[in-house]
């Protein structure tokens, strides 16, 4: 005996991972500003700037596919989109480590 499929519950953890993704942008982008701040480092200062924006454009992005996944049409993200957020999460990454080996 099988279960129908709940498509309800898919698109809204799809939505929570952007969001999630948004906010750990997000904090990481604080902590590599707050680092640059206090060791002086111009560098780690225009990387946390350069992290925030990208965490306010996902942060865009989650508002957006939120909306899309409530009215019951969503629609795939785009390559593009995909490959963005990737390399945002990468770039994230890197700077996150080089902010705690400096």
């Amino acid at each position: 005996m099988t279960q129908p499929r709940d498509p309800g519950l898919q698109p809204e953890r799809t939505g929570l991972a952007w969001r999630r993704t948004a906010l750990a942008m997000t904090v990481d982008a604080i902590l590599v500003m707050r680092t640059g701040m206090t060791s002086q480092s111009r560098p780690l200062m225009i990387a946390g700037v350069g992290l925030a924006l990208c965490a306010l454009l996902l942060i865009v992005v989650s508002v957006r596919r939120r909306r899309q996944l409530a009215t019951g049409a969503p629609t795939a993200p785009g390559q593009g989109l995909l490959a963005a957020t990737t390399l945002a999460v990468v770039a994230a990454a890197g700077c996150a480590v080089w902010s705690m080996l400096r």
